[in-house]
């Protein structure tokens, strides 16, 4: 399937709402895992960024009760992906992580040496 008929199929299907999520955000960053979707990150309506991953299930968005690692104060201006599906990674302009979902442990990847760089 070519990419414009992709995008005439997405643009043309139902789309519907769902649920809003339990603590409201904007900015957070979605991915669809083992048929469930995840709400990471944003910001909160006061500008605070969002140290907060979601679960959408059975029509209602539920808050991981995790540890994070202590440096994480917020995922803001981040990317989200999958690495099979049992991990997450999740990366901002300092530090990449990596969520193990079925034990919720975290693991520091490396990080950017010189992120200023980014924003000239």
């Amino acid at each position: 399937m070519k990419f414009s008929e992709l995008n005439d199929e997405v643009l043309h299907e139902d789309w519907e709402t769902c649920a809003p999520l339990s603590i409201p955000r904007r900015k957070a960053s979605l991915l669809h895992l083992n048929g469930k979707l995840w709400a990471v990150g944003g910001i909160f309506i006061n500008k605070g960024k969002a140290p907060l991953i979601e679960v959408f299930e059975d029509g209602v968005w539920n808050p991981l009760k995790i540890h994070y690692p202590p440096e994480i104060d917020g995922f803001y201006l981040m990317s989200v992906a999958l690495e099979d599906t049992k991990e997450i990674l999740i990366g901002s302009m300092e530090k990449f992580y990596k969520l193990d979902i079925s034990s919720f442990q975290w693991e520091t990847l490396i990080g950017l040496e010189c992120p200023e760089m980014l924003l000239d």
